[in-house]
């Protein structure tokens, strides 16, 4: 079977539909994304690995060997072909984003899908994350860190609820 190379579609899952995408949480997950996604780079260093074989790496598999210094992760100069970069990004509900992934990228990019608690399919190049607030949970926890209180996404959620639910009793 031929493994997707070039272009992939990442599907962000958001709590609901037709949802604004709150830019502290977009710009926090891509801050953790982006250093996963270095560290499975180094990790793999940067070459096109074999990708059957990682039906079997587990996201416990990774956080043991991912290095925890998010910052210097993050800040870490990359080549032009090994960058992690988005050709295009789209605001439907759900978000999606299309990376460029070649070679090694493809590698580090599902390793980085799955420590964000995501699914990956090499063969198509779909990946599927959970929402945002998911994944910054997921990568916080991957890299040591400590998990914040709650997000606004979960905020808006709980108010939600808290309003669907006080229509129920009173309605």
């Amino acid at each position: 079977m031929q493994i997707a190379r070039d272009r992939s579609e990442i599907i962000v899952q958001e709590f609901t539909d037709g949802e604004s995408v709150n830019a502290f949480e977009l710009g926090y997950f891509l801050y953790f994304f982006r250093s996963a996604y270095v560290a499975c780079l180094e990790l793999t260093k940067g070459e096109d690995a074999d990708l059957e074989g990682l039906g079997d790496v587990s996201r416990a598999d990774l956080i043991d060997v991912i290095n925890k210094k998010v910052s210097y992760l993050w800040l870490a100069e990359l080549s032009p072909e090994l960058d992690l970069e988005f050709l295009e990004i789209s605001k439907n509900s759900p978000l999606k984003f299309v990376a460029k992934t070649a070679g090694g990228c493809l590698v580090a990019l599902t390793l980085a899908v799955i420590l964000s608690g995501g699914k990956a399919n090499v063969y198509t190049g779909d990946f599927e994350l959970p929402p945002l607030a998911e994944g910054i949970r997921a990568l916080k926890e991957a890299f040591e860190q400590p998990q914040p209180h709650s997000l606004p996404s979960e905020k808006k959620a709980a108010i939600k609820k808290q309003d669907d639910s006080g229509q129920n009793t009173n309605g």
